[in-house]
């Protein structure tokens, strides 16, 4: 999964649980407004995943096997907050 796909999975994750709540007519009111929280919501959780990447990632020797594993998955979070910054 690219990104780009990856911060459109979690919108859509954050935004249905919402949009399962609201009905019909006060979801085309309150669409904006809901991708925005949704938005929000996905930056906080993948703000979380790069804070603990970075905590891992300063607590072990760089010299170790898996170190690289850490810090792809570290860029791959970084560009989906990236991609998040950009809906």
């Amino acid at each position: 999964m690219t990104p780009k796909q990856k911060a459109e999975a979690l919108v859509e994750k954050f935004a249905g649980k919402q949009l399962e709540i609201l009905n019909k007519s006060a979801v085309d009111a309150f669409f904006e407004v809901e991708k925005e929280i949704a938005i929000e919501c996905a930056k906080i959780d993948v703000n979380n995943i790069i804070t603990e990447l970075q905590t891992i990632q300063d607590r072990i020797n760089l010299e170790r096997k898996g170190v690289n594993y850490l810090e792809s998955n570290l860029i791959y979070w970084s560009e989906v907050k990236q991609e998040l910054e950009k809906l």
